[in-house]
């Protein structure tokens, strides 16, 4: 968890009297676990993911956020070959030439930025909403984010969502 946010004790054993409270080897503890409205929605996109067999494992925050944005523009850059990058990238008039990964990246960048904002069709009508609670779960997790590499994978339109975030966590420049 990030700095300031782990687990609090109320009221809990001191350490003289866990000996003294365990049965059996065993002590007993009851308590209250508050999951956030963000973590839901993430969780709720794991479980459509992998129910839909798009994903074989929960995917992070960040590699959630690419993920819905490239369900939305209905085609899968990550998963496309060369040939198909590229004539995707033609279909829209943008530059071809390249490694396979910065072709990746120039198309995602143009799909998202396609993407409807202002008035979407119904079927994207709650994306900002669920990219922006993914956003928000990639700031708040952002050393995760770093450590695993899902960060740097971002399209820039992505990235720049997480940034804007209130609770950004950034334990060094």
């Amino acid at each position: 968890l990030p700095a300031g946010q782990g687990f609090g004790w109320h009221d809990f054993l001191s350490p003289q009297e866990i000996p003294t409270a365990a049965v059996e080897g065993k002590i007993t503890v009851r308590g209250t676990v508050t999951v956030p409205a963000r973590q839901r929605k993430a969780d709720v996109l794991n479980m459509w993911l992998l129910a839909t067999e798009s994903v074989n494992e929960p995917l992070s925050p960040a590699e959630l956020l690419l993920c819905l944005r490239a369900h939305a523009c209905d085609f899968n850059a990550a998963a496309a070959d060369t040939s198909a990058l590229k004539e995707q990238l033609s279909e829209r008039g943008l530059d071809t030439s390249g490694g396979v990964n910065t072709l990746r990246t120039r198309l995602r960048d143009a799909m998202h930025a396609a993407l409807p904002v202002a008035s979407p069709p119904s079927r994207l009508r709650h994306l900002g909403s669920a990219c922006h609670a993914l956003a928000e779960l990639t700031a708040v997790f952002l050393p995760k984010a770093v450590a695993d590499g899902s960060l740097f994978e971002l399209d820039a339109a992505s990235f720049s969502m997480v940034l804007a975030q209130d609770k950004l966590v950034v334990a060094s420049e």
